[in-house]
Formats: C-alpha cells, sequence, structure tokens
C-alpha cells in the first residue's frame, strides 16, 4: 500500500471537475478542490508528523505521510470558472497537482482537519479574495471558501485496532486544537474512493433567533448564584459593587430613556468580562501577606501592581525624557528620533501554552499585535518578539508534566511562526530557557513594536480620546 501512497495516484492529473457537487437551496453549488504534491518530492509537512509520531508516542508503524491541501468552493461558480481557479490560482504546476475529485483511491488511514463553524478561516478569506481579483466575481451572501488539510498515512505490521486508535491520538493531539478545529479518521475500510472526505461546510446555522434577555438580580445572594450559574468568575467585591450600580437612581434614570430597566444578560456578560482577573488582574490588585522565611520577616504588599509595577515604571519616566507614555494606553510609547515613536508591549501566555502549546502560543503573539496598532493613533507593526522557558528537551525523568518539554517546546515555536511570520509581521529575536523547574509550568512570553510618527496632522500621534458615535473595530 505505501507504494500507492507515495505516488498518490499520479494518474490522476487533471479531469474534467468538477462531478461531485453539493446544491444548497437550489442555487449554490460547492466543489472540493485537493491539491497534493507531485510524486517523488518530499513532504516536509507529512516527514515532520511522522517523525513526531515517533517521537513522541513511539509510534513506529508508520512508513509515510503525505499531505494534501483542501479548498472547498461554496460558492456559484461554472465549471469553466472552477477549472479557471484550479490552474491559475491554487495549483503550483512545477511542484503540484490537483484534482476536483479524491486523489487517494484507496488508504491505509488518513486523517481530515479542518476549523469549525464560525473560526475564522484567514486562508479561506484569501483564497475568496483570489477568486474574486482573478475571475472578477462578486460573491452573494452566503457563498465562502474553506480551507482544510488531509493527511495519508502508510503503514506496515500495525493491527486496524491499533492503528486507528493510533491515528485518532496523532489528530487529537497534535494536528488538531479541539477547541477552534475538527477531525475525523478514516481507514480503508471506511474509505469511499468516489467521495474521499465528501464535501464539509462549516457554516454557522443558528438554531433560534438571538435575543436579549432581563435578568433581576434582587440581592447580593441572587447575582452570587447567577455568577456561579452562568460562570460570570465575579468576586466577593464585584458582587455588591456591580448590583448597587444598577440599583443607582441616576443610573436608573439613563437606563429608562433607552428602554432598560432590570440587568440584561450581556450586559453581565461585558462587566464579567471586563472585571475579570485576565482584564482587571484582581490578583494584581489584591492585598499580599509576605513571609521571608530565611528571617522571619513579614510584609503586607497592597496591591502589586501598583507598589511593584506601576510605581517604579513612573519613576523612569520621570528620569528617563525617551519615554513619552506607559502604563494608561495598550502600549508603551518611546521616543526613537525627532520625528518617530516607537511603540512596543509584552505579555505572558503561560497557562494556555501550558494546556494547548500551538494555540496558546498562536493566540498570544497574535493577541499582543493589536496593541501597538491600538496606541494612540495607532501604530504601524514592524516586529515580534518571544521568549520561551521550559523544562529540559530530552527530560527522561518519572514526573509526567501535561505535556513534555519538548512536545510543548515544539507547539509553541509552531504557534509563534505561524502566527507571526505567516501574518507577515517577522519575528527576527527570540530566546529559550531550559531548567527542570519549568516542568510544572511553562513561561511564553510574546512582544511586539511598532512604530508611528511624533505627529498626525497635527496631534500628538501617543495621544487619543474617545467620544459618543467613534465607530469601534474588532
Amino acid at each position: 500500500m505505501s507504494s500507492t501512497l507515495l505516488k498518490v495516484v499520479s494518474n490522476i492529473c487533471f479531469p474534467d471537475p468538477p462531478s461531485q457537487t453539493l446544491s444548497r437551496k437550489g442555487l449554490i453549488m460547492a466543489a472540493r478542490l485537493e491539491i497534493g504534491l507531485k510524486p517523488g518530492l518530499v513532504d516536509p509537512e507529512g516527514e515532520g508528523l511522522k517523525k513526531k509520531a515517533a517521537e513522541y508516542f513511539g509510534y513506529d508503524f508508520i512508513e509515510a505521510v503525505r499531505t494534501i491541501r483542501v479548498l472547498t468552493i461554496d460558492a456559484g461558480l461554472t465549471d469553466e470558472q472552477l477549472t479557471a481557479v484550479q490552474h491559475g490560482i491554487f495549483t503550483n504546476p512545477v511542484t503540484e497537482f490537483s484534482s476536483f475529485q479524491p486523489l487517494a483511491p484507496e488508504i491505509d488511514l488518513a486523517i481530515w482537519v479542518g476549523l469549525k463553524p464560525g473560526v475564522n478561516d484567514t486562508a479561506g478569506h484569501t483564497a475568496l479574495e483570489a477568486i474574486r481579483d482573478y475571475l472578477g466575481y462578486s460573491f452573494k451572501p452566503g457563498e465562502d471558501i474553506y480551507t482544510s488539510k488531509l493527511y495519508l498515512l502508510a503503514t506496515t505490521g500495525v493491527d486496524r485496532d491499533e492503528a486507528v486508535q493510533a491515528t485518532e491520538v496523532l489528530a487529537s493531539e497534535i494536528l488538531a486544537n479541539d477547541i477552534i478545529q475538527q477531525w475525523r479518521v478514516f481507514d480503508a475500510q471506511s474509505w469511499d474512493k468516489n467521495t474521499g472526505i465528501g464535501l464539509v461546510i462549516p457554516q454557522v446555522r443558528l438554531q433560534k433567533t438571538p435575543s436579549v434577555t432581563t435578568i433581576p438580580i434582587s440581592s447580593d445572594a441572587e447575582l452570587a448564584r447567577l455568577s456561579q450559574e452562568r460562570n460570570l468568575a465575579l468576586t466577593e467585591n464585584d458582587i455588591p459593587t456591580i448590583r448597587n450600580y444598577f440599583l443607582r437612581e441616576e443610573v436608573r434614570a439613563e437606563r429608562a430613556k433607552v428602554g432598560l430597566d432590570e440587568p440584561t444578560d450581556v450586559e453581565l456578560e461585558y462587566i464579567s468580562q471586563g472585571r475579570s482577573d485576565h482584564c482587571n488582574h484582581n490578583t494584581f490588585n489584591g492585598i499580599f501577606h509576605y513571609t521571608d522565611l530565611s528571617t522571619g520577616q513579614t510584609e503586607i504588599v497592597d496591591n502589586l501592581f501598583t507598589t511593584c509595577i506601576k510605581a517604579p515604571t513612573l519613576a523612569v519616566k520621570a528620569k528617563k525624557p525617551w519615554v513619552v507614555s506607559v502604563l494608561w494606553d495598550n502600549a508603551g510609547v518611546g521616543r526613537f528620533d525627532d520625528d518617530h515613536y516607537y511603540v512596543i508591549t509584552g505579555e505572558t501566555h503561560n497557562s494556555p501554552s501550558n494546556m494547548e502549546a500551538y494555540g496558546g502560543a498562536i493566540t498570544g503573539i497574535v493577541g499582543v499585535y493589536r496593541d501597538p496598532m491600538g496606541t494612540g493613533l495607532g501604530a504601524k507593526l514592524v516586529m515580534g518578539a518571544y521568549g520561551y522557558c521550559v523544562g529540559p528537551r530530552d527530560y527522561p525523568g518519572p514526573l509526567r508534566p501535561h505535556l513534555h518539554p519538548r512536545r510543548l517546546l515544539d507547539g509553541v515555536i509552531t504557534g509563534v511562526k505561524d502566527g507571526g511570520n505567516k501574518s507577515g509581521i517577522p519575528t527576527p529575536f527570540g530566546q529559550v530557557f531550559f531548567h527542570p523547574n519549568y516542568l510544572g509550568k511553562c513561561l511564553v512570553f510574546v512582544t511586539a513594536l511598532g512604530i508611528m510618527p511624533a505627529e498626525v496632522q497635527g496631534r500628538p500621534a501617543e495621544l487619543k480620546s474617545i467620544a459618543a458615535g467613534d465607530l469601534i473595530i474588532m
């Protein structure tokens, strides 16, 4: 079977498209384009998966892996238009071949990975723009392009049930992030050479009309119950503060002008998010009782943020004329030269990366890019940077961390690479520190650097104000 897989049906060149389509409401037809490397060319991504399967899990029964890019075109394109974009945009004639039919007539095992409905498909958006520009086609509401990937595995010396179980581990532990992706494993018995993976249209289909619900909070105990029930994670200090706000006469009067009375579910979700530890730094703002075990000296620190972060930062600002702006906007601003400022920020994504290395790291680096762009009147991103603190990569000991350091490091590296370089923002600087103390929890630092003019249309670029009627871009 492996020889068949490695050739990946080389007899298929460019058959007439596309006999397999899906009609939705008689208006829109969907077609699936599969694109693979030509036989004989090395598949780096496939080789990487084979190597990880052996290193992470000891799976030595995988002889080869070939990857296939899948493009599901859910739009009313004619057969001629589909053929045009197949060859004109999506297939490199030197290294690739493609088909609107399954590229693999038979398989040992296959893993399909795609995004869940509602998850932003950046590659799909780019493909849509390319088709629009290439054909001059105007996409209608409901039409879209979806990307996914198919991995074909050639195996040897393993029984079917064991191979399927191992492949499911590869899918869930390496290839897919269950928070944003869906996946499916095929074996030789479940594979249909005519339909392959089928046509998956990951559209969001609401089963009900969204509505806003009022929620009475008659007492602090009632709001505490709602917090527990709706996972609002409100603290004991939050509850009376929030409830008293909705009871204030001036607030009630203003709400009445727009037809509001009791708090709504939208407002409570919004407030709970704004007062969360992630956004409001409740832990940093708390009171810490510290005892030096070597001396027995006890110290009370009221608000770590104010005493250990804010105060020394403002002290530096007072001494350094090149510090333009700190601690009030999304990022700090420093003087680059007489006409330009640089904008810099950083954050950690330790817990998310420790649980799911790739997803935690990619959301960290992409998330931190927002800060320079949203500082003052806006900065242009220049670069990203990173820092990883992990356990020894070859750790052989008995402690079983959630992710072995090797797996964790591979995941965060790939996450920052995909979120950084692939988004068009280079990540030219980084550092890695190995120590056994990070077996329990890694540290993942991400940083973004931008540049802005000192003035924009005569206004100081580092300053901004917000007024009613301003547009919010999310």
